[in-house]
């Protein structure tokens, strides 16, 4: 560069030929490093740091020295993205290796989410853990909530090594133990049938797929810096929609962890779920125990599962019957006279919140108003009964949103 520049004429110089001085030595770039150590600590704290920290130390002290524990997790989450970019980045800023890395993540390794272990003693572990992980030592205060849901699932039975059984089944067969079973033993109970070689009365092992599998989660109000708002804290595989104590195990569990933690009373506040067979009669019980002064906290359900639900008995009925009020009846058919499309009224999707908010709404209500049956004495009745519902509908959904 210093060539060419002797070449150009001056004029037509448009560059700044850069000095030996402006581009700074090593021994000026760790004098600015050092400085900005003791005053910088966002600096001090970096990750940047941390590597060349564990730089030094190894070239000191070997490759044993101890790596910092920043670098071990940047590297552990790369692991997480992509093992062979963990590998290379590891390798390059002398930081852990594969055979460390596989170690750790083995150490961290939980027991799976379906399992409750022996006496739900899993559970329990979970909930106190998060309770205590929020706690503060200036307050006993956690305030915490809970919501159950379900969620479809493959229906289909795998082999699990690390728990050494079969998962897929609906509980209490979701995890069936296979410990000390053949190969063909194994085999037979995924298929559900018999031995050939062996001969026995008992039959063969059935095992119940599961549809869906519900799911707890406990939501905090105030978590400290890092620590996650959110919890999942327990899981069971379950058939379609199936009525069983799981919201009520929830809540004990939830209780008796909150208890053990030391925490207020008062840190629970409420448990929300489906509105469904079994939980909505316990909600029904826990806000009848709340209005006794008999327990501190309340039962919810989510509000536009509400919504499906009844948009679901107004298209389809509710048994031989449609609903009615009084003397008129809730006409689904006024929907289809009125205009309303197709695919609100059979969406492809049933769970979807848009298609029932959209359902319940204002230009909905409108064509079921002017919708002009040629038919029935009670025909403004019905579309009386039918609009008001459809309009309390949307008045509810529009109170809780």
């Amino acid at each position: 560069m210093r060539r060419l520049d002797k070449k150009l004429p001056s004029k037509s110089k448009r560059y700044k030929l850069a000095l030996e001085g402006s581009v700074p030595g090593m021994n000026a770039l760790f004098e600015d490093a050092a400085h900005l150590c003791r005053t910088n600590k966002t600096f001090r704290d970096s990750v940047v740091v941390a590597m060349v920290k564990g730089a030094v130390a190894k070239a000191k002290h070997g490759s044993n020295a101890s790596t910092d524990e920043k670098v071990v997790n940047f590297v552990r989450f790369i692991d997480t993205i992509s093992p062979k970019a963990a590998q290379v980045v590891s390798a390059n800023i002398d930081g852990i290796s594969k055979r460390y890395l596989k170690s750790l993540n083995a150490r961290d390794r939980k027991e799976a989410i379906i399992d409750s272990g022996e006496d739900d003693q899993n559970v329990y572990a979970r909930m106190k853990e998060a309770i205590l992980r929020r706690k503060s030592d200036s307050s006993n205060k956690v305030p915490f909530s809970i919501a159950v849901d379900a969620t479809k699932v493959a229906k289909i039975l795998e082999v699990s090594q690390p728990m050494k059984g079969i998962v897929g089944g609906a509980y209490p067969q979701h995890i069936v133990d296979i410990s000390g079973k053949s190969k063909e033993e194994v085999k037979a109970m995924l298929n559900g049938t018999k031995i050939n070689n062996k001969e026995s009365d008992d039959p063969p092992l059935i095992i119940k797929l599961a549809d869906e599998i519900e799911v707890a989660v406990m939501t905090f109000q105030d978590s400290p810096s890092g620590v996650a708002p959110t919890e999942v804290v327990a899981a069971r595989p379950q058939s379609n929609n199936e009525s069983n104590d799981f919201i009520k195990f929830m809540e004990s569990a939830a209780l008796a962890a909150a208890n053990a933690a030391e925490v207020s009373p008062m840190s629970f506040k409420n448990i929300a779920c489906d509105w469904v067979s079994f939980e909505s009669k316990h909600v029904r019980v826990t806000n009848c125990d709340f209005l006794s002064c008999k327990t501190n906290h309340v039962g919810l359900t989510d509000p536009k599962h509400n919504i499906k639900s009844w948009c679901h008995q107004i298209k389809g009925g509710g048994g031989e019957v449609s609903p009615s009020i009084g003397a008129y009846m809730i006409d689904a058919d006024l929907l289809r006279m009125g205009g309303v499309s197709h695919e609100l009224m059979c969406p492809k999707d049933y769970a979807s919140d848009n298609h029932a908010k959209a359902l319940v709404s204002y230009p909905t209500i409108e064509k079921v108003l002017s919708a002009e049956p040629q038919f029935g004495s009670t025909i403004e009745g019905d579309k009386g009964v039918t609009s008001v519902s459809l309009l309390f509908l949307h008045l509810h959904l529009h109170a809780v949103d």
